[in-house]
């Protein structure tokens, strides 16, 4: 059930549900969208870092023509900036994208689970800022009931909780005010006055999350339609 032994606090592509499955044609178009959407948004975030890693290696070899301000140290420096700039805007591309996934995931395993239907999936979701500050309530710990199925049971949670300690852990390390994770567009290190770049882990954790519950709900969709 691990995703092929790869860091869940690290961006990635991650699996989709798939086409085949028994969850209900509305519920599986809106799960694969929003997996699809944070895959994206994950690939562009590793895309910015291998541009940023790039640009921070040119800058340190360049010190001396950044200090003196002639156009070559002009140019990396300023590529410098910009680089930095398009990471932070796709780590909080990425943020607004997991978070949407994990609370619709969310929502529909804890319905799923619950025997009530999920509800209507047509409005916002929070921002990232709302889940963050309240994150039991939108991001809980979820274990499926003990079923028949017990061999496919067990690591199923085991994957819940695992995904979700590792939320856990991300969000007890954040450093960045939660409403950097808002708007790609005011998320500037001027503008932050702070020495590090925003938490990728915490996309990433969601993301990761998100995924295990996708899996929980195509479980308990193809346990129900189980004769007998």
């Amino acid at each position: 059930m691990p995703f092929l032994g790869e860091d869940p606090l690290r961006p990635a592509a991650r699996p989709l549900v798939a086409l085949d499955s028994n969850i209900p044609s509305d519920l599986l178009e809106v799960l694969r969208l929003h997996g699809i959407a944070s895959n994206d948004a994950a690939l562009g975030v590793l895309d910015a870092e291998s541009q940023f890693a790039r640009a921070a290696d040119a800058l340190d070899r360049h010190a001396a023509d950044t200090d003196a301000g002639n156009v070559l140290g002009w140019t990396i420096d300023a590529t410098h900036a910009a680089c930095l700039d398009h990471l932070e805007r796709m780590i909080v591309i990425y943020a607004r994208a997991a978070v949407s996934y994990v609370t619709l995931a969310v929502e529909i395993a804890s319905a799923v689970a619950d025997g009530r239907p999920p509800a209507p999936f047509g409005s916002l979701p929070p921002l990232p800022s709302e889940v963050l500050a309240m994150w039991s309530l939108h991001v809980p710990r979820l274990q499926l009931p003990a079923s028949a199925a017990r061999e496919r049971l067990t690591p199923l949670n085991d994957e819940l909780a695992r995904t979700h300690e590792c939320v856990v852990q991300a969000l007890q390390t954040l450093d960045s005010d939660a409403k950097a994770f808002d708007d790609p567009d005011p998320v500037q290190m001027s503008t932050r006055r702070v020495g590090y770049i925003l938490e990728v882990d915490v996309p990433a954790s969601l993301h990761g999350y998100a995924v295990a519950c996708v899996a929980a709900i195509a479980f308990m969709y193809a346990a129900d339609a189980q004769p007998g």
